[in-house]
């Protein structure tokens, strides 16, 4: 089985992967509440999960990087647990991540958003 981990590669594989014009995606998920019933990291989870099993099934032509674990939640900060950064941070953080992958060669990198509030944020880091 290929590897679809983008972090589990070495420099020469990541090296091949933009050989063969691999997509790479970075999920975006947030730390909040999800009522009294669901962990805080139950958005980090699902989107994760869903790039992880997307690039597994690929057949090595999708990588994904971990989660970007917090998000932009400040309406969520009355409930205890919730992480939440500033807008222009996360925009910054989330670019420049991108940006650092496409100085390697990767012409094809998705951001994938996991968190409602991270939406156009995501958007605007895709745009940059």
């Amino acid at each position: 089985m290929k590897k679809y981990r983008y972090d589990d590669l070495t420099w020469p594989e990541i090296k091949d992967a933009v050989a063969q014009d691999v997509v790479v995606l970075i999920p975006v998920g947030t730390i909040e509440d999800h009522g009294p019933h669901l962990p805080l990291n139950t958005d980090n989870v699902i989107v994760e999960a869903v790039c992880f099993e997307t690039a597994r099934r690929s057949g090595g032509t999708v990588l994904s990087l971990p989660v970007v674990p917090v998000g932009l939640d400040e309406h969520h900060m009355d409930f205890p647990g919730t992480v939440s950064v500033d807008m222009e941070l996360l925009l910054a953080y989330v670019a420049q991540f991108a940006i650092s992958i496409a100085r390697h060669g990767f012409k094809h990198i998705m951001i994938v958003n996991g968190h409602g509030s991270n939406a156009s944020v995501c958007e605007l880091a895709a745009r940059k």
